[in-house]
C-alpha cells in the first residue's frame, strides 16, 4: 500500500517507523505498507525544531515522551531541551532506518528511487480522485508542482502551525510572525528586527510587539517592561524568563483563570521535615482503578479529572507573591513549605521580583497604556482587577502566548478539516467513511505527551487500513470538558485515551496475563505506574520482548523513586478510593439490571455512535485479551 505522510515532525516519524517495521506482512509474504514523508522544512522535528528558544525544555517527563520502543539514556534529565528532543529524534531515524529508499509501489511516479524522509518538500494541494489521494507539491528549490497519487495519507502537520492572534484595538489585526515583526499601529515604531540586536535595544527605539513564536532568547527581555497575553505553558516559560533576565515590569493576562501546578514536584516541608522531590508530576498518575479496570458508568463521570488534572508551570511563585499575606502564621506554625528551585537572580533581586496578573486587555491607548476590563457588576470582584486598579501599565514589548490555529485550504472539499470536524469519528484519527486518511498527532493531553498518542494513533489507524480490527464504536470517554467556544476542541485525558487505543487494538493487559506471562514484578509496575506506551506493547498486535526490560528497568524507577511515603500518597491511596468508587458503580449496575431496566438507559444514550442506532459490537483477539 502507496502511504504518504504529510510532517517530519514526532508524529510523522512515528508513523513512518510503525508502517515500514509493521508486523503484519501481505500474502506473500511482502511488506504491507510502503510509507513516505513529505516536509516543508530543511530539518525534522516539527515545532520542536522551528519554535524553540533558550532554556526552553519538555513540559512532558522523559518517561511520558519517548516512544514505546526508543527510550532516552537512564542519565538523560527527565525533562530535556527541545534541542535535546530534535537529536533524540534523529538518532531515531537512524535507528530505523526513516531515511532508506521507498519500494517498488513508488515505480513510475516521481517520487521513484527517493528517500523516504523527503526534506523541503510542501503539500500545496490534496484531492480525492477514484484511484485514491491525487497530492500535489512543490519541492523549494523548484518553480513547479509535481502530483503523485496514493492509497493512503497521514496528515501530521501537527497543532502548533500558524498564530492564533486575538484581535485588541490598538495593536494590529493582521498580526502573524514574520521578520521584521509587524508593529502596533498607535505605538512608537520600533526598527526592523534585522537593522537592531535585541540586546542592544533602547527605550528611544520604541514598542515590539511579537508572537511567542518569534521569542528565542531570555536576553530579548532585558530591562523591558513585558506584557504577556495568555497563561497557557509556554506563557509561564516566558514569564518566568523575563523575570531571570532583569525585566523591568512583567504582566501576564488571562482570559477567565487558570489552572496550575508545577511539572516536577520538588521539595517540600510538611510539620518541618523535608521530603526530597524531584518527581515528574506526569509519572505519578496511577494506571489500576483510573485508568485499567475502571467501570464505564465512572468513566463517564469524568470524576477523576475533577480530582486529579493539573497543568505546569514555573512562574507561579512571582505570580503568587503580590497576593500573599505578609504574615502566614499558619504555614509558619506548621513548618509547612514548599521549596522553590534556585534563582540566577542576587537575593535583593529576588525579593523585588513579582509578575503582574490581570485580565485580558480590552484595548491598548494611543498613549501606550493598556486598558483592562473590569468584573461585571453583581460578580465577585477578582483580586487582581482590584490590584491592577492602580497601577499604570505601559509595555515595551508585547508578546501573544496565544497559542496557534490551522489551515486547511490545502485540502479538497471531500475531506474533513481536521481532528475537530466532527466526520472525524473514529477516536480523533479517521473517519468511519473513508479510513484512508489518518490524522495523527492532534489531540492535545490534559496531563501527558502528545508523541506517544500519535504512536498509538499510527498503530491503531495502521490496523484499521488493513480491516485487522472493526471500526471502534463504544462511546469515548476521554475528551476533556471545554466549552462550545473554546479554541481547542481537541483536548484529552491521556491515560484514558491511550488505555482506550490499546483497547480497541486488543493491546490493553488484564492483570492475569501481566501475572502469568511476565511475573509480579510487572504488574506491580503496571499497576503503579502511569500510561506509559511500553506497557501496551506487552501484549497485543505490536507486542514485543523489549518492553519486558524496559518496564522492569526505567518505568519501575520512575516508581521506587517516590519512596515508601510517597507510594503511600501517590500510589496505594489514591487507588484504594478509586476502587471503591468502581466497586460502588458495579453494586449499583447489578442492582439496576436487577430492577429490569435496560443497562444503557442509565448511560443516557445507546451504545455506539452517539445518537445512532445501537451497534453489535465485533470481539478481536491478540495474545488472549478480548477488544470489545
Amino acid at each position: 500500500m502507496r502511504v504518504l505522510i504529510i510532517g517530519a515532525g514526532p508524529a510523522g516519524l512515528t508513523t513512518l517507523k510503525t508502517l515500514l517495521h509493521h508486523p503484519h506482512r501481505t500474502v506473500g509474504g511482502g511488506a504491507a505498507f510502503d510509507p513516505l514523508v513529505l516536509e516543508c522544512a530543511d530539518e525534522i522535528g516539527g515545532t520542536f525544531d522551528q519554535r524553540a528558544y533558550e532554556n526552553g525544555t519538555l513540559v512532558s517527563s522523559k518517561q511520558l515522551t519517548a516512544f514505546s520502543d526508543f527510550r532516552f539514556p537512564l542519565d538523560a534529565p527527565d525533562h530535556v531541551t527541545m534541542g535535546e528532543y530534535v537529536q533524540y529524534l534523529k538518532r531515531y531515524v537512524v535507528r530505523f532506518g526513516l531515511a532508506s529508499k521507498v519500494g517498488a509501489e513508488w515505480d513510475g511516479t516521481p517520487l521513484e528511487g527517493s528517500s523516504r524522509l523527503r526534506l523541503g518538500v510542501r503539500v500545496v494541494r490534496v484531492d480525492k480522485v477514484p484511484e485514491g489521494h491525487k497530492v500535489t507539491y512543490r519541492r523549494t528549490d523548484a518553480s513547479t508542482d509535481e502530483t503523485v497519487t496514493v492509497d493512503a495519507l497521514a496528515v501530521c502537520t501537527g497543532l502548533h502551525v500558524l498564530p492564533s492572534v486575538p484581535s485588541i484595538p490598538g495593536i494590529p489585526h493582521n498580526l502573524v510572525p514574520q521578520h521584521p515583526p509587524v508593529l502596533t499601529s498607535d505605538l512608537p515604531n520600533m526598527p526592523p528586527l534585522s537593522a537592531i540586536d535585541p540586546d542592544k535595544w533602547e527605550e528611544k527605539d520604541g514598542v515590539r510587539v511579537i508572537h511567542s513564536s518569534q521569542y528565542r532568547k531570555r536576553s530579548e527581555f532585558k530591562g523591558r517592561k513585558v506584557l504577556i497575553l495568555g497563561c497557557g505553558e509556554t506563557s509561564m516559560d516566558l514569564s518566568y524568563e523575563a523575570i531571570q533576565a532583569g525585566a523591568k515590569e512583567v504582566t501576564v493576562c488571562h482570559r477567565g483563570g487558570f489552572l496550575s501546578f508545577p511539572k516536577v514536584l520538588n521539595d517540600f516541608k510538611v510539620f518541618g521535615v523535608t521530603f526530597d522531590g524531584d518527581l515528574p508530576i506526569d509519572g505519578l498518575i496511577t494506571n489500576l482503578f483510573e485508568t485499567a479496570y475502571v467501570h464505564r458508568w465512572v468513566a463517564r463521570s469524568h470524576i477523576r479529572w475533577f480530582i486529579s488534572d493539573f497543568k505546569s508551570t514555573k512562574a507561579m511563585k512571582y505570580i503568587n507573591k503580590p497576593f500573599q499575606p505578609r504574615t502566614r502564621f499558619l504555614s509558619t506554625f506548621l513548618g509547612t513549605e514548599y521549596i522553590d528551585p534556585p534563582s540566577s537572580l542576587s537575593p535583593s533581586e529576588e525579593a523585588a521580583a513579582h509578575i503582574n496578573l490581570a485580565l485580558f486587555p480590552s484595548s491598548i491607548l494611543p498613549s501606550g497604556a493598556v486598558e483592562f476590563p473590569t468584573s461585571p457588576s453583581g460578580k465577585n470582584v477578582r483580586k487582581e482587577v482590584v490590584r491592577m486598579k492602580g497601577l499604570e501599565v505601559k509595555p515595551d514589548m508585547v508578546v501573544f502566548a496565544t497559542g496557534y490555529r490551522q489551515d486547511w485550504d490545502w485540502l479538497g472539499e471531500a475531506y474533513p478539516r481536521g481532528p475537530g470536524d466532527e466526520r472525524v469519528d473514529v477516536r480523533e484519527v479517521a473517519s468511519r467513511e473513508d479510513v484512508s486518511v489518518g490524522w495523527i498527532g492532534f489531540v492535545r493531553p490534559g496531563v501527558g505527551a502528545i508523541p506517544p498518542i500519535a504512536e498509538q494513533q499510527a498503530m491503531l489507524w495502521s490496523l484499521l487500513l488493513l480491516k485487522k480490527i472493526p471500526v471502534p464504536t463504544s462511546t469515548p470517554t476521554y475528551r476533556l470538558l471545554a466549552k462550545k467556544t473554546a479554541r481547542i476542541q481537541y483536548g484529552v485525558d491521556h491515560s484514558t485515551y491511550m488505555s482506550t487505543l490499546a483497547k480497541d487494538m486488543g493491546a490493553a493487559p488484564s492483570l492475569s496475563e501481566l501475572y502469568c506471562e511476565h511475573g509480579f514484578h510487572v504488574l506491580l509496575t503496571y499497576c503503579f505506574g502511569a500510561a506509559f506506551g511500553s506497557f501496551y506493547r506487552l501484549t497485543g498486535p505490536f507486542k514485543s520482548p523489549e518492553m519486558d526490560y524496559i518496564v522492569k528497568t526505567e518505568l519501575w524507577e520512575t516508581i521506587t523513586r517516590r519512596k515508601l511515603l510517597g507510594n503511600l500518597f501517590m500510589g496505594v491511596i489514591p487507588m484504594a478510593f478509586y476502587c471503591v468508587i468502581n466497586a460502588l458503580a458495579f453494586l449499583l449496575e447489578l442492582v439496576w439490571i436487577a430492577l429490569g431496566r435496560p443497562k444503557e438507559e442509565w448511560l443516557g444514550e445507546p451504545k455506539g455512535v452517539a445518537g445512532g442506532p445501537v451497534v453489535e459490537e465485533k470481539k478481536v483477539r491478540w495474545g488472549g485479551t478480548t477488544v470489545m
